[in-house]
């Protein structure tokens, strides 16, 4: 049990590692996304008369495609920003994903699990 929570957090580790690697690559697209919705809120905010971080809320929430209903804007210039900013997170979180899984794949090729399974494979 504890060699297998050793290899577990080993392939987290592989993981982790992989993730932020290929994060790195694309690091300058992930932040422009960032300010992008950032300044979507900061325009919420003055088009829908809200305040900062209400706009910023409301930014990040429809950009993340949670939309909890709390806040929602009213104004068609508002409407027409938040489809904006919900395209943007669509792109972020597609990004997100893809950082992810290739960050699996890459970890999964590299673990000794694996390699073992391999290995029996090739006898056959």
């Amino acid at each position: 049990m504890k060699l297998y929570r050793l290899i577990c957090l080993r392939e987290f580790q592989s993981f982790t590692w992989e993730f932020l690697r290929i994060v790195s690559k694309i690091r300058s697209v992930l932040v422009v996304l960032i300010l992008l919705i950032a300044l979507g809120g900061w325009v919420l905010a003055r088009v829908e008369s809200l305040g900062f971080w209400d706009g910023q809320y409301l930014a990040f929430v429809t950009a993340l495609t949670i939309g909890f209903g709390d806040l929602f804007p009213s104004d068609p210039t508002g409407k027409i920003i938040c489809i904006v900013l919900g395209m943007i997170g669509m792109i972020w979180m597609g990004l997100i994903v893809g950082v992810a899984s290739a960050a699996v794949k890459r970890s999964v090729a590299e673990s000794p699990i694996e390699a073992k399974s391999q290995n029996w494979k090739n006898r056959k």
